[in-house]
């Protein structure tokens, strides 16, 4: 029972024990003046007629003496009036019934009022001649009563009811109000979503509360903030490099190969780059080498500016001059726009543009397409020999060359695309995630496409549809097929799946307003579908993506983040966004048993995560010795082909 309840149950029980009490006491004291009154009444014309029926009695006129005691009978409200000789035999009665049937039985045995007696002497002079006596009749004091009754407990329940109106205020405003407002803050905190508490409580034992909280909430805030800057910082020093503060070799050939290399959650195509400065040496030797290491970061700058408009765009510094940059889901015949505007854009610098460095900045591009076994070493050689090509071009110049061929010319994979999304060819194909315990939490849906050849998985298409725009497409066909499978009788009513949507689908107005509209006529189906997106896109569309989890979350939906530890993002948005779980990159996950820095994040991660009540997922999980290092480091679940391969239906 709430507090609420309970307050204002105790208050009800106090008010109306209240109006028992008092309502009793005044019916009390009103049914003893009535009792009295019928009394004197009783007495009075006892009285009376000892006076009058003197000289009746003692002429023995007993007529005479009927007569008067009728009309005194008539005249008042009596029960019995009796005359009684001096042997005490009666003489004259008068009486009527005793009964009250006009008014409750309850109330009737409640009152109790009996008929009192009341008795006089006849005398003449000394002589006594009779004896008068006379009974009340109670109708007229029940009546008094039962009317005084209602009207006394009307009175009081209107008031009772005007106090605890009032009482019920004074305690929402004083003291229920402000503990919802610290019910409210208290689970914000607890999911580590800090801020203080801004409300005045009149009382001072809620205004200590409340000071008390806010003193704690700063501390904790601090604490967390503390925890995200070292991680933030450790993870800078391991992947970043120290003075461009770009990525550092070893992460950039990480997370290209994992980009190139096919996968059924998708691969994505696009353009390497590589940039080197020549005559640094003699820059430092002329200038110094601050110089030359705020020439580096000054270049590092323009590159960050030239691709901030790409998501997923990486840009290393792979050695001391050389920086390399990979720009994903460029449309090839665009790429060579792409690589001289970003040239340009570097070249142009003002320092850049003096004569002695007009031959010291060239750039070599190579277009890659996915592979089933991508070789970094072949692409960087590719790039490494246009590179080549440029600096035989003299003066600052870029050159690009092509290191593969596509199967299908563009417009093809148009055709071939557009087909299969019009004729709802697209396979679904569900891969389990398991918790620690080895309980499936839910399925990933991944889509795959059948061609002469056989089955393509999405990292052969996904980046041609992301060249052509068919993502949105793509997307919605894919949540249509599901939710049709959802709701057919193959689907046991309870299993969660977890579909990626791209950054294309939730800029897009039309895909959005569909996905509204068909998962508020489908709430069942909806609270069972968790969707994801990668970190990587929260560097330029938060606003956009938390507009659209606010849109989606009253449907039920759930969202989580792919890719999370590599999308260059920093942690704090976790405190702003409701996830149901993020899920580690697979650079992390890979032979994560022989690397201590891999295990470092992952507990970091997870530590970050379960503060925000946020469980941590592991991506491509291929090894026991892997599987059994994560659970050790705090990770609560994960996928990969060790746990489970993609099937044609849900295991």
């Amino acid at each position: 029972m709430s507090l609420r309840n309970v307050l204002f149950s105790f208050l009800a029980g106090v008010m109306l024990a209240l109006l028992a009490l008092t309502l009793f006491s005044a019916v009390q004291n009103y049914r003893s003046y009535l009792q009295a009154q019928l009394q004197a009444h009783a007495q009075d014309a006892a009285t009376s007629l000892g006076i009058v029926l003197t000289n009746s009695a003692a002429s023995q006129d007993e007529v005479t003496m009927q007569q008067m005691i009728d009309a005194v009978f008539d005249r008042g409200y009596y029960q019995r009036i009796e005359y009684l000789d001096v042997n005490g035999e009666s003489k004259i009665v008068k009486q009527t019934g005793g009964g009250v049937d006009d008014l409750p039985d309850w109330f009737v045995r409640f009152a109790d009022l009996p008929a009192p007696i009341a008795e006089a002497h006849v005398t003449n002079g000394w002589m006594q001649l009779g004896m008068v006596r006379v009974q009340s009749h109670p109708a007229e004091a029940y009546h008094d009563l039962w009317d005084y009754l209602q009207k006394v407990f009307f009175q009081f329940l209107a008031a009772l009811v005007v106090v605890f109106l009032i009482m019920r205020w004074v305690l929402n405003r004083v003291v229920i109000s402000p503990l919802q407002v610290l019910e409210q803050h208290s689970s914000a905190w607890a999911e580590r979503r800090f801020s203080t508490i801004d409300i005045k409580p009149s009382t001072r034992e809620l205004s200590s509360l409340v000071g008390a909280m806010n003193r704690m909430v700063k501390r904790l805030e601090s604490i967390f903030s503390e925890q995200l800057g070292l991680i933030e910082h450790l993870r800078r020093q391991v992947s970043e490099d120290g003075l461009t503060g770009l990525l550092n070799r070893s992460a950039f050939d990480q997370r290209i190969r994992l980009m190139l290399s096919l996968s059924e959650e998708g691969a994505r195509s696009g353009g390497l780059m590589l940039l080197q400065v020549r005559g640094l040496e003699e820059h430092n030797v002329r200038y110094g080498r601050e110089a030359g290491d705020d020439m580096l970061k000054r270049i590092a700058l323009r590159l960050q500016e030239g691709v901030q408009a790409y998501d997923g765009a990486l840009l290393a510094r792979r050695s001391g001059t050389d920086y390399a940059v990979f720009i994903p889901g460029l449309a090839e015949n665009d790429f060579a726009s792409h690589v001289e505007k970003l040239f340009n854009h570097v070249s142009r610098m003002e320092s850049v543009t003096a004569p002695e460095w007009r031959d010291r900045l060239h750039l070599g591009a190579v277009y890659l397409y996915p592979q089933t076994t991508f070789d970094l070493g072949a692409a960087f050689s590719e790039a490494d020999v246009a590179l080549r090509e440029a600096q035989q071009k003299g003066l600052n110049a870029c050159h690009i060359s092509r290191s593969q061929s596509n199967s299908r010319s563009a417009n093809e994979w148009r055709h071939f695309l557009e087909g299969a999304i019009a004729r709802d060819e697209l396979l679904l194909y569900y891969q389990p995630v398991y918790s620690a315990k080895k309980v499936v939490l839910h399925h990933e849906v991944y889509v795959r496409l059948q061609d002469e050849h056989g089955v393509l998985a999405a990292g052969e298409f996904l980046p041609m549809a992301e060249q052509f725009d068919l993502l949105p497409a793509l997307d919605r066909q894919v949540l249509h097929n599901l939710l049709r499978r959802m709701s057919s009788k193959d689907d046991d009513g309870a299993a969660a799946y977890c579909v990626n949507i791209s950054i294309a689908s939730l800029q897009d107005e039309g895909f959005c307003s569909w996905l509204k509209e068909t998962f508020q006529s489908r709430a069942n189906e909806a609270a069972r579908i968790v969707l994801e997106v990668p970190e990587y896109a929260l560097r330029q569309h938060m606003d956009l993506l938390l507009s659209r989890m606010h849109g989606l979350r009253s449907q039920g939906v759930r969202f989580s983040i792919d890719h999370f530890g590599v999308g260059g993002v920093p942690f704090a948005y976790l405190k702003t966004m409701s996830l149901e779980y993020v899920k580690v990159h697979r650079s992390f996950v890979q032979n994560v048993q022989d690397r201590r820095e891999s295990q470092f994040f992952v507990i970091s991660m997870a530590q970050i995560a379960h503060g925000q009540d946020i469980m941590l997922l592991a991506d491509g999980v291929e090894t026991e010795a892997e599987w059994q290092q994560l659970q050790s480091l705090g990770v609560d679940g994960g996928m990969g082909y060790f746990l489970g391969r993609p099937q044609a239906q849900p295991s």
